[in-house]
């Protein structure tokens, strides 16, 4: 899947949410994009460009009724679902969707119209940007906040046993 993406912020960025409308009507699949702890991006090319780092990827193929949602480390999927009857409705009409997500520590959870819909725990990446991406259509995004996490700051690497 190749997406075009913009990354924003800096290191230590934490907690990004945005709403975002659904892709315009264009072969499959279609994805809207939200990423945080993003490292390193690879545009386009042999490798998808697939961000390294986590993001939450919606998606719909013609071939599905119902939109979905993906939880991704790099380009591996490691939590996925179908969207609610209230978000699905929203994006097969065009409305606004929210997005969000959030990292503490080694703790990553994402959010979809309010709603938690996976949280896992993994160390791979400590720190980086947010990103948004968009697939091979037009997508709009607003309402775009990234704010520190509560808690304390991160002053440097943690120590992750490696």
């Amino acid at each position: 899947m190749g997406s075009n993406f913009a990354s924003l912020g800096g290191p230590g960025v934490l907690e990004p949410s945005v709403e975002s409308t659904k892709p315009d009507e264009v072969p499959t699949p279609r994805q809207v994009v939200l990423c945080l702890r993003a490292s390193r991006y690879t545009f386009f090319g042999a490798t998808g460009g697939q961000t390294e780092g986590y993001c939450v990827r919606i998606i719909q193929n013609n071939t599905s009724s119902r939109p979905a949602w993906l939880l991704t480390i790099s380009s591996k999927i490691v939590e996925s679902g179908y969207l609610s009857s209230e978000a699905s409705q929203k994006v097969v009409q065009g409305g606004w969707l929210q997005l969000r997500m959030k990292a503490y520590k080694a703790r990553i959870s994402a959010f979809v119209e309010g709603e938690k819909v996976a949280e896992i725990v993994d160390v791979s990446y400590p720190l980086g940007q947010v990103g948004l991406g968009c697939g091979y259509h037009k997508c709009q995004f607003d309402n775009l906040e990234v704010r520190p996490a509560k808690g304390k700051p991160v002053t440097g690497f943690p120590n992750l046993g490696r």
